[in-house]
């Protein structure tokens, strides 16, 4: 038997493959040289995320790996299917460093990408030179892999690279079902959902596929067993999610009145593969692109099909799956994802459907490769208008714009050491309101310094911080009250000149801006004699503020307050079951001035909203709302800073100002009418000034971000969390110590060893029937 050698098959490469090679190694190359020359990182641009030491990177591997994070206030993992791409990339950190490391993985990323797709081709029988390095590299640095790169979404990369590769694995399944075939199929199906769409992306390329090979139809039991291998790999991140506060929160997020209208491209410009609402790609190319783009996938797919070549159809299926899907609510299935996304749990995890445009770029590139394939005079004309469309990558530009200086990556490593060396303790780093971005920058994005070492997690202003965002309204007064800061842990401060902040309430169409918060003025901390200066640069201030610097603490309750003022230092307000108010809110469109807006949207959006615990709608619009006023409430909580008219029972109620109650009758019910004239925000809890008097009942308080995964292990058993101050987790004290249990930890645990089970019994079966 006769075994290939690495020379071997050097001496079978031709010219032709040492000139595509080179291409595809400067244009990958040229990518990361922004990189290579600011020796630095990108940072401040939507989801960019990276190390910036070597020490943080293991902090940042725990915020995958775990299932509880303590960054921030506490949060649930989001991601925690990305586990296998980040356990990659902070090796790379430990062993190249922060930068150098980012350099290999996107270099391994891109070229994963243009070999996974020369091997489709070649399963397909496509042997073209021409065909093959310029398909791969419109594929791989085309504008779907641009706007990834620019947007920071490293692990959707790695599905989008290893697509291809699941494709031609299932075409050689379909030849011969061979058991290496089957594993490996498995395995890399597995790994290309570290972004979690590619569950339903590569289901459906192989679906497309099996139009045109009717013998795949054939080998539904080996592809089943595919399909468990890769869920067996999956288990350790979908079993959580069902048991954690991620569920609640990605159902809360409801598409209508969120984000889906921007994560929807618009059907035109989706059949090219662009429509990203950012715009990375068409900012950095020629502002003809569209036309290159549609003169290019137009000319191809005819010539195509005019060559009669087999898989022409699976090339246009995949066209028009991935067009249909990243149109998602301005296409042509919109009331279906409209229906799916307001009524499905979990449906919220998928919901980017713009992630489906890699469906789209590999059936263009796919259709190019066959054009050049059937008729190779064609390169002339093609050649060209690849050059065009993959300029911006060749300059660099995919990393060029936002790679931050390595004077502050300096200093913002120096201030978390001067932090870790002082003790444990939170850390608010002003400004906290993300996005934030340089001074003198269009770019904003992630906090740069999101990851910190263990026990000094830093804070931002994200999700429903309601009371951290009364507190830093405060603090820009100039009159802070400090307990705030101590309940949520605060023990450091950061002040950072450098930085601003970008906080806008874009929700598609009607915008509202941020009230000033570029951060706590230095002179307003230095005035502060509770605090005391640590470490002071040209960049940033750090400052400690006393406290007691216990995790948890108990309170008794107010549980009719509805304002953070309202409460005393020994206080807290739970969400006990009362009267609500049914305020309805939009499920027409994310633009306010169409419907009432839920207060999780609206809250840190909202400066003027922020001094509140219970949920509240608020609203843009000049149209008035009717709801019904319950028997026994005699007020209601209203903020107007336009002003507003309340209609009850035949008498107006003039609305001014910030958060005020309204005394609106005796009790007896009735029909109302809200007019806006602007910004106003109703409470959807009425108040009851009544029963104003604290509970005598005191609660164990755990401060951070409330997750319905807890469990406090009592005599009576396990008991789950109440909402106490509207963001953190409450139990009713009834001994001195308890223990918390964090049930996700033990569904992970249990589907890595379920994962693991499933994988030894199938590689064992898979032998035996071998």
């Amino acid at each position: 038997m006769v075994r290939p050698t690495l020379g071997a098959f050097l001496r079978r490469l031709q010219w032709g493959d040492y000139a595509g090679v080179a291409v595809l190694a400067a244009v990958f190359a040229a990518s990361v040289w922004p990189i290579v020359h600011a020796g630095s990182v990108p940072a401040l641009q939507q989801d960019w995320s990276w190390p910036l030491s070597r020490p943080l990177a293991l902090q940042w591997l725990h915020g995958f790996i775990g299932m509880w994070d303590d960054r921030s206030l506490g949060q649930p993992n989001l991601l925690p299917w990305q586990t296998y791409a980040v356990l990659v990339q902070v090796a790379l950190v430990l062993a190249f460093g922060p930068s150098h490391a980012l350099v290999v993985w996107i270099l391994a990323l891109e070229s994963a990408a243009a070999v996974a797709f020369i091997a489709m081709l070649r399963a397909f029988g496509i042997r073209s030179r021409a065909s093959a390095y310029g398909a791969a590299l419109l594929y791989a640095a085309g504008p779907v892999f641009f706007t990834r790169l620019q947007a920071g979404h490293l692990a959707y990369l790695v599905g989008y690279a290893l697509l291809p590769l699941v494709v031609s694995l299932a075409y050689r399944l379909a030849a011969t079902p061979r058991v290496p075939t089957i594993l490996a199929l498995g395995l890399v199906f597995g790994i290309a959902c570290s972004q979690i769409q590619f569950l339903f992306i590569a289901p459906l390329a192989v679906g497309a596929l099996a139009v045109c090979a009717p013998e795949l139809r054939c080998r539904r039991r080996e592809l089943l067993i595919a399909s468990v291998i890769a869920v067996a790999l999956l288990l350790q991140s979908l079993l959580p999610l069902a048991f954690s506060a991620a569920a609640g929160i990605y159902e809360n997020q409801r598409a209508l009145v969120s984000w889906e209208y921007n994560l929807s491209a618009h059907p035109g410009s989706a059949a090219v593969m662009l429509g990203y609402f950012t715009h990375y790609y068409a900012a950095h190319a020629v502002s003809w692109i569209s036309v290159v783009l549609y003169a290019l996938a137009g000319s191809a797919f005819v010539v195509a099909f005019a060559s009669r070549h087999r898989y022409a159809t699976f090339a246009a299926t995949l066209w028009l799956l991935g067009w249909i899907v990243s149109s998602g609510l301005y296409g042509p299935m919109s009331l279906p994802f409209a229906w799916a996304f307001e009524h499905l749990p979990l449906a919220g995890v998928f919901r980017d459907l713009n992630y489906f445009a890699v469906l789209t770029s590999l059936g263009i590139c796919l259709a190019v490769a066959i054009a050049l394939d059937a008729f190779g005079a064609l390169a002339a004309a093609y050649f060209p208008l690849v050059a065009i469309v993959v300029l911006p990558m060749a300059m660099g530009a995919g990393l060029s714009g936002f790679i931050v200086s390595p004077l502050w990556v300096e200093d913002t490593l120096a201030d978390m050491q001067a932090i870790h060396d002082r003790g444990p303790g939170r850390a608010l780093l002003l400004p906290a309101e993300e996005p934030v971005g340089s001074v003198n920058g269009s770019h904003a994005g992630r906090d740069l310094a999101a990851y910190a070492p263990r026990g000094n997690a830093t804070i931002d202003l994200g999700g429903d911080d309601r009371m951290l965002a009364y507190a830093l309204a405060t603090l820009r007064e100039g009159r802070p009250r400090w307990q705030l800061f101590w309940r949520a842990r605060v023990r450091y401060l950061v002040t950072r000149q450098y930085l601003r902040t970008s906080r806008t309430a874009d929700l598609g169409i009607g915008v509202l801006p941020h009230a000033d918060a570029s951060g706590a003025p230095d002179e307003i901390l230095r005035r502060q004699s509770r605090l005391r200066r640590l470490r002071r640069s040209r960049y940033s201030e750090v400052y400690e503020l006393p406290t007691n610097g216990s995790g948890s603490f108990a309170s008794a309750t107010a549980s009719s307050a509805m304002l953070f003022s309202e409460l005393e230092d020994g206080e807290i307000a739970v969400s006990a079951s009362s009267v609500s108010l049914p305020v309805p809110t939009s499920v027409e469109s994310p633009d306010p001035r169409l419907g009432w807006i839920a207060s999780a949207i609206g809250v840190p959006t909202a400066p003027w909203l922020s001094d509140s615990i219970y949920p509240f709608a608020w609203t843009l619009s000049s149209n008035s709302v009717a709801f019904e006023l319950p028997r026994g409430v005699r007020c209601l909580l209203v903020a107007a800073p336009s002003g507003a008219n309340l209609s009850l029972s035949g008498r107006t109620y003039a609305i001014r100002g910030r958060w005020r109650r309204y005394t609106i009758g005796n009790g007896s019910g009735g029909n109302a009418r809200l007019q806006p004239l602007g910004l106003v925000a109703v409470a959807r809890k009425p108040c009851d000034p009544g029963n104003a008097a604290a509970a005598s009942q005191r609660f164990f308080v755990m401060p951070s971000r409330y997750d319905r995964g807890w469990r406090l292990l009592t005599p009576a058993g396990f008991v789950a969390p109440i909402l106490a101050d509207g963001w953190m987790m409450a139990w009713p004290l009834e001994e001195d110590r308890m223990p918390a249990i964090y049930l996700p930890a033990i569904a992970q645990a249990i589907g890595l060893i379920a994962g693991g089970l499933i994988l030894a019994f199938t590689g064992v079966a898979s032998v035996r029937r071998r």
